[in-house]
C-alpha cells in the first residue's frame, strides 16, 4: 500500500468537490440576538449521500484503514461511482489489498471508456506489474511514454525495476527523469537518494533526502537514510538523532530499530542499544537478524547465557545462517555442555561440506571430554576418509588425535606446522596441539601452546578465543 499511498492521496482529492455540495445553510437574520439563555438549538442539516460517503471515505483513508475503505464502496451512491476518479481509487485500493482480479475488472472497464487517459493507463500498468505480466506492462508503459516521456509514474516503475536488479546507475537516471516534470515527487526523490547512497555520492544523497523533508517533514524513510549517511561519516550522535526522529513516525519499523541500536552501540550506550534490538524482536519475533545482533553484543559483554539464548533463536528462525552454529558451539563449549557443543559443531561441519578439519577436531574433542574414545575414533576415521589431501597439516592433526601417541608423528606434525605461511592457520594448529596436550592431562605443555596462540594478538579465528579461555 505504501507504493500507491501518494496516488491515493491525489485521488481522494476528488472528494473535496462534494464537500461544497451540501444543503445550503439558512441566511443570518439581521434581528438582534436574544440572550444566551434563550438561544434555541438548531438541528444541523444532514449531509446528502454523496457528501456523507466522501467524508467517511476520506476519514478511513486518513486512518490507513484499507479494509474499511474497500467495504465502504459497497454503499457508494451510483452518481458518485460514475466518476472516473472514484473507480480509479477503488481499483487502486483493491490492488493494494491484493484483490487483483477485481482491480483488473475495473481497470478493463475504465480502459474501454478512457483508452488514452494517462491516469487509467498508469493504473493498468501498476496492476500488470503486480500480476507479473511484464509484456503487458511494457506495452502500456510504452504507450504512456510515447505521449509523455517524463511521466513520473512510469519512470519510477522503470527505475524500481533497475534498482531491484542492482543496476543503480540506470535506476538513478530514471528517477531523475521522473523528477523533470514533478520535482516534488517524494517517491522519485527517495529513489534518487537511495541510488546516490549506493553509489557513494554522499552529497547528492543528502540533497535528495533533505529536499524530501522540505516537502514532507515527517518522511521517516528520508530521516532514516540521513541517519545512515551520518553513521557512515562516523557522526553517531547525529545518526541517532535522525533515526530517533524516523521512529517517531514509524515506531514499528524493524530496520530502524536495528539501526538505532547500532548507533547507540557506537556511542557507548550499550543498554539502550540492547533495548532497541529487543524492541526489533518484539516487532518481528520470526526474523533472525535482531537475535544475531543481540547474541553478538551479549557475547562480547561476557553475558554468555543471554548470548546462547539468542544464538539458539537465530538458528530457530534461520537454520541456514551457518555462522550461528559456530558461535553457539563455542559458547556451549565454554559452558562445558559437551553434547550441545558437539551437535552445533557437527552442524557447522556439515554446512562446510564436511571439509573444515577444525570443526572435525572440535567434535572429536567433545567426545574426548566425555572420555568416549570409541566414538571419537569412529568419527575421526570418517573425517580422515573425507580429507582429500593426505599430506596436509589438517590430515596429520586428525591422525594425531586418532592414533595412539607416537613421538615421530608429533615431530613431523610440528615441523609441518612451522612451515605454514599463514599466521591464522599456524595459530589454529598450535591451538589443536595445545588442546591435545590438555586432553591428555599435560596441562603445562598445553598452556605453552595456548600462550603461543594468544601471543599472535590476531583474533581472526575462533580457536584464539578458546585459547584465551583455557589460560584464564
Amino acid at each position: 500500500m505504501k507504493k500507491i499511498a501518494k496516488k491515493l492521496i491525489l485521488l481522494i482529492a476528488v472528494t473535496s468537490l462534494f464537500f461544497s455540495c451540501g444543503t445550503k445553510q439558512p441566511e443570518e437574520q439581521n434581528e438582534p440576538k436574544p440572550p444566551k439563555t434563550a438561544v434555541k438549538e438548531e438541528k444541523v442539516p444532514e449531509d446528502p449521500p454523496d457528501v456523507k460517503f466522501a467524508k467517511e471515505l476520506q476519514k478511513l483513508l486518513k486512518e490507513n484503514n484499507r479494509t474499511g475503505a474497500i467495504a465502504l464502496f459497497d454503499s457508494i451512491p451510483e452518481e458518485l461511482y460514475a466518476q472516473k476518479d472514484m473507480k480509479v481509487l477503488y481499483a487502486s485500493l483493491l490492488m493494494s489489498d491484493k484483490q487483483l482480479d477485481k482491480a483488473q475488472e475495473i481497470a478493463d472497464i475504465l480502459f474501454e471508456s478512457y483508452p488514452n487517459d494517462t491516469e487509467v493507463l498508469e493504473l493498468c500498468s501498476i496492476i500488470a506489474l503486480a500480476r507479473g505480466d511484464s509484456a503487458k506492462q511494457k506495452t502500456i508503459n510504452n504507450q504512456i511514454l510515447n505521449n509523455d516521456p517524463y511521466n513520473s509514474a512510469v519512470n519510477i516503475q522503470m527505475a524500481d525495476s533497475y534498482a531491484k536488479s542492482k543496476k543503480y546507475k540506470q535506476a538513478l537516471q530514471y528517477y531523475k527523469k521522473a523528477l523533470v516534470k514533478d520535482s516534488k515527487n517524494t517517491d522519485a526523490l527517495f529513489g534518487a537518494g537511495k541510488m546516490s547512497f549506493y553509489g557513494d555520492d554522499v552529497e547528492s544523497a543528502k540533497n535528495y533526502f533533505e529536499k524530501i523533508l522540505t516537502i514532507d517533514p515527517e518522511n521517516a524513510g528520508a530521516l532514516a537514510y540521513l541517519g545512515k549517511l551520518f553513521y557512515d561519516e562516523e557522526n553517531y550522535l547525529k545518526a541517532a538523532e535522525y533515526c530517533e526522529a524516523a521512529l517517531k513516525y514509524e515506531p514499528y519499523n524493524y530496520d530502524y530499530r536495528l539501526d538505532l541500536g547500532t548507533y547507540y552501540r557506537y556511542l557507548g550506550r550499550y543498554e539502550k542499544c540492547l533495548e532497541q534490538w529487543n524492541l526489533a524482536v518484539s516487532i518481528d519475533p520470526d526474523y533472525f537478524l535482531a537475535y544475531a545482533y543481540l547474541a553478538g553484543e551479549y557475547d562480547e559483554e561476557g553475558r554468555f547465557a543471554e548470548a546462547l539464548e539468542n544464538y539458539h533463536k537465530v538458528i530457530e528462525t534461520n537454520p541456514k545462517y551457518w555462522y550461528a552454529y559456530e558461535s553457539t558451539a563455542i559458547l556451549e563449549w565454554h559452558e562445558k555442555n559437551w553434547v550441545q557443543a558437539r551437535n552445533y559443531f557437527t552442524k557447522a561441519w556439515e554446512v562446510s561440506g564436511k571439509k573444515d578439519a577444525a570443526y572435525a577436531l572440535m567434535i572429536a574433542a567433545t567426545y574426548w571430554k566425555q572420555n568416549d574414545k570409541t566414538n571419537m575414533k569412529k568419527f575421526l576415521q570418517q573425517a580422515m576418509k573425507l580429507t582429500t589431501d593426505k599430506e596436509s597439516v589438517e590430515f596429520l592433526m586428525l591422525r594425531f588425535y586418532n592414533d595412539n601417541y607416537v613421538k615421530a608423528a608429533e615431530t613431523t606434525l610440528k615441523k609441518n606446522i612451522d612451515k605454514l605461511s599463514t599466521t591464522n592457520k599456524k595459530g589454529k594448529m598450535w591451538y589443536y596441539l595445545g588442546l591435545y596436550y590438555e586432553l591428555s592431562g599435560a596441562t603445562e605443555s598445553a598452556n605453552e601452546w595456548y600462550a603461543k596462540v594468544t601471543a599472535l594478538q590476531a583474533p581472526m579465528f575462533f580457536e584464539y578465543r578458546l585459547a584465551e579461555w583455557s589460560l584464564q
